[in-house]
């Protein structure tokens, strides 16, 4: 059996300040206040700062989602489209999987090679619902009366709201949104997402590029 000694130091220090994502645009909580993620080894280090949202900002996030979702820009797109934007995003983060597991080793405390594993799962779980985009299909019923056909169709029910764990932060801000039959964010029945963690979550999930947005609109 193998151990990972934590360093002294974190294995990747942004020292960003980061605002909520709403509407496609960065803006400051409406409280003002920020908190401070440190690096658990031990507690030395600031590793980045987030801020506070409260009630406002998590209705505004909401209402963004909502109007993205009616604007039908994502949830009418056509499937080919949605699946295209998921491989990408998961092309992305195996291209940035090195990186991204040292952010998510400083930040959350786990070793390297499990943050690598998590990450590369987490790449694995858009390229999955990019392959589900193309494949969702509805369901015929016509063994119950002679002259009528049931048929069963499924379609985005809308905005829906998620907190997620802090301890596997990108795979299950991804596979928790995924799995439900109302999807969320950039999945592909075209659903939208006003999500977020709790008080002592991850930020990771806000860095450029990432695939996990704190507040983000559906689209």
């Amino acid at each position: 059996m193998t151990t990972e000694t934590a360093p002294a130091a974190p294995q990747a220090v942004s020292g960003k300040e980061y605002q909520l994502l709403i509407n496609g645009q960065h803006v400051a909580p409406k409280s003002g206040e920020m908190m401070e993620r440190r690096y658990p080894a031990n507690n030395d280090v600031t590793v980045a700062k987030f801020p506070k949202a409260n009630e406002e900002d998590v209705d505004a996030a909401i209402e963004a989602a909502r109007k993205a979702f009616d604007s039908g820009g994502w949830s009418n797109a056509p499937a080919r489209n949605r699946s295209a934007v998921l491989r990408r995003a998961a092309d992305k983060i195996r291209a940035e999987q090195s990186d991204l597991a040292r952010l998510l080793a400083s930040e959350v405390g786990k070793p390297l090679s499990e943050a690598g594993i998590e990450v590369a799962l987490t790449a694995d779980v858009f390229e999955y619902y990019a392959g589900l985009a193309l494949d969702i299909k509805g369901q015929v019923i016509s063994n119950y009366v002679s002259d009528a056909i049931g048929m069963i169709l499924k379609e985005p029910v809308g905005v829906v709201g998620i907190i997620t764990p802090w301890n596997f932060p990108m795979l299950l801000a991804s596979d928790v949104h995924a799995v439900h039959d109302v999807r969320a964010g950039a999945h592909p029945d075209g659903g939208g997402r006003a999500g977020g963690r709790g008080e002592r979550r991850d930020w990771l999930g806000q860095d450029g590029g990432r695939a996990d947005r704190r507040f983000a609109a559906g689209g």
